[in-house]
């Protein structure tokens, strides 16, 4: 992959960036594999790495995913800076001894950070955690995540996402979505590859789909409610500005280019930062 060169080198340095994906049921369609979402997402994470940016992650680190995809760019380009954090829901987390967390906050260094959650969203010492004071609901301790990253954070980018299948109340994208709304946080709806952020893309009036095959995101109809209830909130609360035009904005909602997402992205932010 090419590094786009696309502000400057400290342009996002107070943002901090909340990245929301996972694999979408509709890349087969589209001629794209998990790969092709992982290569975006590694794209996207180095440029706002390189802008100076701060990124946030929910998700897991077993099975390795999007996670390693993200540590690794990391890695790279973060120069020992603190750039990242993930946050660990607490079924997650809980799947790891005491020890064996304190050994990948080691092997984390500088460059980022773990957070443990409980089910409520609150934050645990990794080195020290209680013990669950109840049964882990794996679908509150998401719901709990997610409030928490939305409050870390100042921006959201959603790539992909499953419409069915989900652990949680409804699915991570579209609530991630909502949350991001309520808060006046500006989105960023990558809907090329199919999935909740093309669904998002469509409630939110990004881009009417009509370049996608029939039916498309697969499972839509079954995420209804939690769509609805998307629209409602986009309808009560609008959106916050996200320094990008309508024709950039409709373009992140079609492409499943890395190069544009990237660029579109941060260029959004700096517009932004700039501004500020």
């Amino acid at each position: 992959m090419t590094e786009p060169i696309l502000v400057t080198p400290n342009a996002l340095a107070r943002i901090n960036v909340g990245v929301s994906v996972s694999d979408s049921a509709d890349l087969g369609r589209l001629g794209l594999t998990n790969r092709h979402c992982e290569v975006a997402v590694a794209e996207l994470a180095r440029a706002i790495l390189l802008a100076g940016g701060h990124l946030t992650y929910g998700g897991r680190l077993r099975p390795e995913g999007f996670t390693q995809v993200i540590l690794e760019e990391v890695r790279r380009y973060a120069d020992g800076r603190n750039a990242l954090t993930v946050c660990l829901a607490e079924h997650e987390h809980r799947k790891f001894d005491d020890e064996e967390l304190r050994e990948i906050d080691r092997r984390f260094g500088t460059s980022a950070k773990l957070i443990c959650l409980d089910t409520d969203g609150n934050e645990l010492d990794p080195r020290h955690r209680p013990p669950p004071d109840r049964a882990t609901a794996p679908a509150v301790a998401l719901s709990g995540m997610r409030r928490h990253v939305t409050a870390l954070t100042g921006a959201r980018v959603v790539v992909g996402g499953r419409l069915s299948g989900y652990a949680g109340t409804m699915p991570g994208l579209v609530e991630e979505a909502i949350l991001s709304l309520q808060n006046r946080q500006p989105l960023y709806v990558a809907g090329g590859f199919g999935g909740a952020a093309a669904a998002i893309a469509r409630v939110l009036g990004r881009d009417d789909l009509t370049w996608a095959p029939p039916g498309f995101p697969i499972d839509s109809e079954s995420a209804g409610d939690a769509l609805r209830q998307l629209t409602s909130v986009h309808m009560a609360e609008g959106e916050a500005a996200d320094g990008l035009s309508d024709q950039e904005r409709h373009q992140l909602a079609a492409t499943h280019r890395p190069g544009d997402i990237a660029s579109i992205v941060v260029l959004g932010l700096a517009r932004l930062s700039a501004n500020a």
